[in-house]
């Protein structure tokens, strides 16, 4: 049992602005005091002998209004996770955004994915922690939103045309919202296993929060407008075995954690505005088939252990400044059947070794 001893007296109103509407929504610490005594909670509070009664009008929370509720309607200081039932989930929104300040600021996708679940957990009017939904459930729903906040989601093309389900009313079953894909455990819970929104005008970063997916297998981005970098965190997504990101705005370098992938087969990254060294990270991958870093700005060497890469089917590294020499080792790509380096500075001759390699049937070379 949870006893908490308060000796003031509170008055407060409440006001959510939603699209045009005002929606004013008010009542006294006598109805709130009724309404917890359901979870146990002992509350000491003065309340009038006769409190008026005031019936509350109930709140629209259909998808298009709950998506233009405005930043500013909120107090900034205001701790959300405070909130009950949304405060039942504190720990596990914190273990997703670690950075709490995140969770404060008005403006973040975080607040804002925040703010959407404690509204919709309000309207449910649930007060026994046995009927809430489960973590995961909402686990989900946040990391979820806070992608659809982080990349402009009311402008994403599925959402213009049909609403997409993203951030509907269906409170538990994310798996049907436009592009996700589940499967089920053993203790019959969902988790997602596959996003895919590519051509979708996602515009804005990619927020780390993906990174709590960690039953997520295929991640199909491409053709957006992606920017920013990939988060480093991504490296934790241990399931994951496509990972396509190719046309969009992708700046920095492939984070050095993507090579604790293990389990990784695709990656894609042509066509974006990544710099810097060859990611010589992604060698230790020994699971990788295709590797596509094609059309960005690289401008180094390839390293010398090119060839541990053994499980590669398709390498495309073209468009970019790589130079120097070809490393030797690229001759130890026994599976290698697709070879691209063309329009690079690479200097020297081919490695002769490279008519060992049996299975390549396309090689644009230097």
């Amino acid at each position: 049992m949870l006893t908490c001893h308060l000796n003031f007296v509170l008055k407060f109103k409440v006001e959510l602005h939603i699209e045009d509407n005002n929606i004013e929504f008010s009542t006294n610490l006598c109805e709130v005091e009724s309404n917890i005594q359901s979870l146990k909670m002992d509350w000491k509070v003065d309340c009038p002998s006769n409190p008026p009664s005031i019936a509350p009008r109930p709140l629209s929370l259909s998808p298009s209004n709950v998506l233009s509720i405005r930043p500013s309607a909120f107090n900034s200081k205001v701790q959300l996770l405070s909130n009950f039932p949304l405060a039942f989930y504190s720990e596990t929104i914190r273990n997703i955004t670690s950075n709490t300040s995140l969770l404060n600021d008005v403006e973040s996708p975080q607040y804002n994915a925040l703010s959407w679940l404690d509204m919709k957990l309000m309207a449910s009017r649930s007060t026994d922690p046995d009927d809430l939904p489960h973590p995961r459930i909402i686990q989900q729903k946040y990391i979820l939103a806070t992608l659809f906040y982080s990349t402009e989601g009311t402008n994403w093309t599925s959402f213009k045309s049909d609403g997409s389900r993203w951030m509907s009313v269906d409170m538990d079953n994310v798996c049907n919202w436009s592009g996700v894909t589940c499967e089920v455990d053993d203790q019959n819970l969902a988790y997602i296993t596959e996003l895919s929104l590519p051509n979708n005008n996602l515009k804005g970063p990619l927020p780390h929060e993906l990174s709590a997916l960690v039953g997520i297998k295929k991640i199909f981005l491409h053709s957006n407008k992606i920017s920013g970098t990939i988060p480093e965190s991504f490296g934790s997504l241990s399931s994951l075995r496509i990972f396509d990101m190719f046309r969009n705005q992708l700046t920095g370098n492939v984070p050095n954690t993507l090579g604790s992938l293990v389990n990784i087969q695709r990656i894609d990254f042509n066509e974006n505005m990544l710099t810097g060294s060859f990611p010589f990270e992604l060698t230790s991958l020994s699971t990788l088939e295709v590797l596509v870093l094609s059309k960005n700005k690289y401008n180094s060497t390839l390293p010398e252990d090119f060839g541990d890469m053994q499980s590669l089917v398709t390498l495309k590294l073209n468009g970019n400044d790589f130079s120097g020499t070809l490393p030797t080792s690229i001759g130890k790509l026994v599976n290698l059947e697709i070879l691209n380096l063309d329009e690079n500075k690479f200097a020297g001759d081919i490695p002769r070794i490279i008519a060992d390699l049996s299975k390549l049937c396309k090689f644009d070379s230097l």
